[in-house]
């Protein structure tokens, strides 16, 4: 055996016990993922991110839809699994015309007022504030980095930060955020729909009427088609959506009937 093919042969060893090792259970959903990168790590690398996308961007200090945003936020917090409840979340709402939103690891969660009027109510805001928290939830971020890592074998969790600057644009994308300010890129397919399912269940905990979850792509459908925008061109369609968040209303139903509250359909937003 040559030596290359011996070096080759270790890491490919290395790399299946990290696999092994690094297995974690999504909650609700108990499919694992390979997170490769440490706790801390992953917690820093959001927190890093979200300074400097908010460092560009305007945030709505203040008004209804800023209010709203903050209190949703905080209710679908108390509805996440125990270890996730004392993170540093963070709910803002930024001056954008994008129809988008966006949550990093460490529980930092954006929307743009530019899906607002889709949006229509707090519940609405629920539902798109609960699929961002799925995404945080589920370390959907962390685990396109650990795929990374493996791909580019010997990049270690010291090399994966955005002070990194040979690898930062890289980072930036695989936690869902473009170099520029505003471009939200997207999650796989299978994330998106585990984000959609887990926001289900949160927003249904929080009391939340859970056919907002699939009102809102029936809205985002009428006013914009089945994903007009190019960066959805790699999301499921919206039809797919509204037919997978429909088969699961019943389990959303289920949550929702334990909710110490109910809170409907919540206040209407400001367009």
């Amino acid at each position: 055996m040559s030596a290359r093919t011996l070096a080759i042969s270790v890491w490919a060893a290395v790399v299946v016990a990290l696999v092994f090792a690094a297995c974690n259970r999504v909650p609700y959903t108990n499919r694992r993922n390979v997170i490769l990168i440490d706790w801390s790590s992953e917690l820093q690398l959001g927190a890093d991110a979200y300074k400097e996308i908010v460092g560009k961007e305007k945030t709505v200090a203040s008004g209804k839809n800023a209010r709203i945003v903050a209190r949703v936020g905080e209710q679908l917090r108390r509805t996440t699994p125990r270890q996730f409840r004392g993170l540093d979340w963070e709910f803002r709402l930024l001056e954008s015309g994008d129809v988008n939103a966006f949550a990093l690891p460490g529980g930092k969660v954006a929307v743009y007022n530019g899906i607002v009027p889709i949006l229509d109510n707090e519940g609405g805001m629920a539902a798109v504030v609960g699929h961002e928290i799925g995404h945080a939830v589920a370390r959907h971020g962390a685990e396109r980095v650990s795929g990374m890592m493996i791909l580019q074998l010997g990049l270690s969790v010291a090399d994966v930060g955005l002070s990194n600057s040979e690898i930062h644009d890289q980072l930036m994308g695989l936690l869902g955020l473009g170099a520029t300010v505003g471009a939200i890129l997207p999650f796989s397919r299978a994330n998106e729909l585990e984000a959609d399912y887990l926001g289900g269940i949160f927003m249904a905990r929080a009391g939340y009427d859970p056919e907002e979850s699939a009102n809102v792509w029936r809205r985002m459908s009428a006013k914009y088609g089945d994903n007009p925008f190019a960066f959805l061109s790699t999301h499921p369609s919206n039809a797919k959506r509204i037919q997978r968040l429909e088969e699961e209303m019943p389990t959303f139903k289920k949550h929702h009937r334990r909710a110490k509250k109910k809170r409907g359909t919540g206040s209407e937003l400001e367009k």
